[in-house]
């Protein structure tokens, strides 16, 4: 399969999961092209002082990568900072949350797979 960018979807999220302001999700795949292996396949730009809201992830695991920019997260209840070129990953049954604390955006790759 081959989508081309003309037909990817931009939406913008008010206060995700509880986060502060709004986040952009350039949706890369729609659900129904990932074939329920994954839930979410976007680029999200993050402004500063907006973020998604902390959140569990139940019978699934989800990838946030840093393209540009940084951000703080939670990983288990742990504050880390993240720059471009940095990955997390949480599992099935653990909590995060992602946050944009500087004054330019943030863009992460975010990966959603069902288990």
């Amino acid at each position: 399969m081959i989508r081309r960018s003309k037909d990817m979807k931009e939406v913008v999220l008010e206060n995700l999961r509880g986060g502060d302001g709004a986040v952009s999700m350039l949706r890369l795949l729609e659900k129904e092209d990932m074939r329920e292996k994954m839930s979410l396949c976007a680029i999200s730009t993050i402004p500063p002082g907006a973020g998604i809201g902390e959140h569990d992830h139940t019978s699934d695991s989800e990838i946030y990568y840093v393209l540009e920019g940084e951000v703080q997260v939670t990983d288990e209840g742990e504050e880390y900072t993240l720059y471009a070129g940095d990955i997390m990953f949480t599992g099935d049954g653990e909590s995060h949350q992602v946050w944009n604390a500087s004054e330019k955006d943030a863009k992460l790759f975010l990966v959603v797979m069902n288990i």
